[in-house]
């Protein structure tokens, strides 16, 4: 790490550091079967972001930039999505984490995109400018895309995410 500054600078070391501080402090006072519950805790937060980051961006209904997205496609997106959301709120007991404020916001999203929507059949809407239903669909597709963003963002940066198919712009 010392010999390779441009891809560990000063910065982000000290940023480490700090981490790590915040880290050892809470465990400070703590017994020993505490302390790593407490570690056991904040790896797995850890891991349930990655977790989540990981699935988002690996997901085309989150980064395809064609307006024609496929709606059938992105409504089993969302429902695996909402699978996906019941199975990582397992891990949070009331814990108001940036981590737990994200799945809250975007679980918030899948209901407002679907309940827009109540009103079209979204498996059979036809995939074509103009119609009506597609850009209903699509508008509100790009709602949830920028809400769902704006709302893992701050955890990816948090846990040093690097997205390889969602763009912040």
């Amino acid at each position: 790490m010392d010999g390779d500054w441009e891809i560990f600078p000063s910065a982000l070391l000290v940023e480490w550091k700090g981490e790590h501080e915040r880290r050892v402090s809470g465990l400070t006072g703590l017994d020993l079967e505490q302390s790593l519950l407490r570690l056991g805790a904040m790896r797995r937060a850890h891991d349930v972001a990655y977790d989540l980051l990981y699935w988002l961006d690996n997901h085309r209904f989150m980064y395809f930039a064609d307006v024609r997205e496929q709606p059938q496609f992105v409504r089993l997106a969302l429902d695996a999505l909402r699978v996906k959301i019941v199975s990582l709120r397992a891990n949070f007991h009331g814990e108001a984490t940036l981590l737990a404020g994200a799945i809250e916001e975007i679980e918030g999203a899948i209901l407002d995109f679907f309940g827009k929507l109540t009103h079209i059949h979204i498996d059979n809407i036809t995939v074509t400018s103009g119609n009506p239903e597609f850009e209903a669909f699509a508008a509100e597709l790009n709602k949830i895309r920028s809400r769902i963003k704006a709302s893992i963002l701050p955890v990816a940066q948090a846990e040093g995410f690097e997205f390889q198919r969602i763009e912040f712009s």
